[in-house]
C-alpha cells in the first residue's frame, strides 16, 4: 500500500508539537502493516527568517518520506512572500502526486487539513488523478484558530454552511466523539468515517530505570505555550500547591513565537515567588522528549473548558500515561472516556485552578498511590494509545474504500 500524507502546513521532520507527532504515529502505523508513506507539506513550517541551513527540503526520517513542495522550510518575511510559497507549494505538491504516482500506484491520499477550499479542491482533483481516495485527517475542530478576516470568514461559511470541502472527501479519520458527530452530518452520502484516538509509541518509554537520588522531584508539562490560561493555571496550581512541598520543582518543555508571551510566563512565575523552581526548557528535539519527560515525577496537563478541548485530544496525553508516572489532567472532550479519576489518572474540572493545585498537593504528598495510579495510566496507553493497534484500523480502512 502506497500512502501520501498531503498537508498545507507540517510540523515534521523537525518540531514536536501535536500535529507532527500525529503524522508520525499514523505513518509508522500504516508502516507496521507493510505500507510506504510519504508526507507532503506545501507550506514551510518554521518561523520567517529561521535558520534553516543544512536542513533539506526533502528526505526521509523515522522511515517517512518527506518534501516540503514550496522548496524551504523557512516561512517568508512578507504576506506577498508567503503568498508566493503557497502557490508554490501547491504546484509543487501537484508534481510531487505525479512523480510519486508514475513509480508505484497511490492507494489514498490523506488530508491533513480541510478548511482551505483551494487546498481541498487540489487535493480531490489530485485523487482523482491517481484513482485512490481522498481521506480527511482531523485532530482539532475546524476553524478553532480563524483569524477574523474576509477570506478566512468564506472559508468558514463554505465548509460550515455548505459543506463544501467536507463533500469533497471519500472518507474522514478524526481523534475524537465530538468531531465524529459533527463530521457525521457534513459528509456527503456514502462518506466513511473511522475514530482514531491519540497515538503514542509506548516502547519509547522503557520501565525500571531508577531516578538518581536525593534531587529535586518535577512536576513536568509539554506542550504548545500559545494556549493562553493554561500554563498560567498550571503555575498558579503549582505555587498553590508546592508550598509545604520545597524539594519540588516544576519543568515546563516547549515555547512561543512570541517573545512576550515568555516574559509574560516567566514574569508570572516570579510574581508567585517561584524562582529557582520553575524551569522553562524551551523547544526539545523530538528524539529527546521521551527521556526528557521520564525525568518527571508527575505529568500535568491542564486544558481550557471551550471548542477546542472538547473536540481536540492532546496528543501529549498519550506520552504522559506512557512514561508511567502519574498523571493530573483536565477532564475534557473524549479524556474521561478512557481514564478514571484515582484509578488511571487524577481529573480535574476545567478553569479550576484551586482543584488542579489540590490534585498536585494530594499526588506529592501520596507517592505510594500516586505510583499506582501511574502504572495503570501506562496499562490504559499500552492497551488502547498505542499506535501499533490502530494502524491496522487504518489500515483496513483504506483498504476498504480503495473497493468501492
Amino acid at each position: 500500500m502506497n500512502v501520501l500524507y498531503l498537508t498545507s502546513r507540517s510540523d515534521f521532520p523537525c518540531a514536536v508539537g501535536g500535529s507532527a507527532t500525529r503524522i508520525v504515529s499514523v505513518a509508522k502505523g500504516l508502516m507496521e502493516e507493510g505500507a510506504t508513506v510519504h508526507v507532503l507539506s506545501a507550506k514551510p513550517s518554521l518561523a520567517p527568517g529561521a535558520d534553516d541551513a543544512g536542513l533539506p527540503a526533502a528526505g526521509t526520517q523515522e522511515g517517512i518520506s518527506f518534501e516540503f513542495t514550496c522548496g524551504r522550510r523557512a516561512a517568508a518575511r512578507t504576506r506577498i512572500g508567503a503568498a508566493y510559497l503557497y502557490l508554490k507549494g501547491l504546484w509543487g505538491a501537484a508534481r510531487a502526486v505525479r512523480r510519486i504516482a508514475r513509480s508505484a500506484s497511490v492507494d489514498a491520499i490523506l488530508l491533513g487539513g480541510v478548511e482551505a477550499p483551494e487546498f481541498v479542491v487540489l487535493a480531490k482533483l489530485l485523487a482523482r488523478s491517481v484513482g485512490a481516495p481522498l481521506i480527511g485527517a482531523q485532530s482539532e475542530f475546524p476553524f478553532v484558530y480563524r483569524r477574523n478576516t474576509f477570506a478566512m470568514r468564506v472559508q468558514q461559511w463554505l465548509c460550515e454552511h455548505l459543506n463544501f470541502n467536507y463533500k469533497l472527501l471519500d472518507g474522514m479519520i478524526v481523534i475524537s466523539n465530538h468531531l465524529y458527530d459533527y463530521f457525521s452530518t457534513r459528509l456527503r452520502r456514502g462518506a466513511a468515517l473511522l475514530r482514531v484516538p491519540i497515538l503514542v509509541d509506548v516502547s519509547a518509554f522503557p520501565q525500571g530505570i531508577a531516578k538518581p537520588s536525593g534531587g529535586q522531584r518535577l512536576v513536568t508539562f509539554c506542550g504548545n505555550l500559545e494556549h493562553k490560561g493554561e500554563v498560567e493555571c498550571l503555575l498558579q496550581a503549582f505555587a498553590a500547591a508546592a508550598g509545604d512541598c520545597p524539594d519540588w520543582g516544576l519543568q515546563v518543555i516547549g515555547a512561543s513565537n512570541s517573545p512576550k508571551r515568555m516574559e509574560d510566563l516567566r514574569a508570572l512565575a516570579r510574581e508567585l515567588r517561584l524562582e529557582g523552581r520553575v524551569y522553562f526548557r524551551g523547544v526539545v528535539a523530538r528524539n529527546d522528549i521521551p527521556s526528557r519527560l521520564m525525568e518527571g515525577d508527575v505529568m500535568a496537563l491542564p486544558r481550557a473548558s471551550g471548542v477546542f478541548s472538547q473536540a481536540g485530544f492532546p496528543t501529549k496525553l498519550g506520552e504522559y500515561l506512557a512514561t508511567g508516572k502519574p498523571v493530573v489532567v483536565t477532564g475534557t472532550g473524549d479524556i474521561p472516556r478512557y481514564l478514571e479519576d484515582g484509578v488511571s489518572a487524577y481529573l480535574v474540572p476545567p478553569d479550576d485552578v484551586g482543584a488542579f493545585a489540590e490534585r498536585l498537593r494530594f499526588v506529592m504528598t501520596h507517592p505510594l498511590e500516586a505510583e499506582a495510579v501511574g502504572r495503570r495510566g501506562r496499562e490504559v496507553a499500552v492497551g488502547e494509545f498505542d499506535y501499533r493497534i490502530h494502524g491496522r484500523r487504518i489500515f483496513d480502512f483504506i483498504r476498504k474504500l480503495n473497493r468501492h
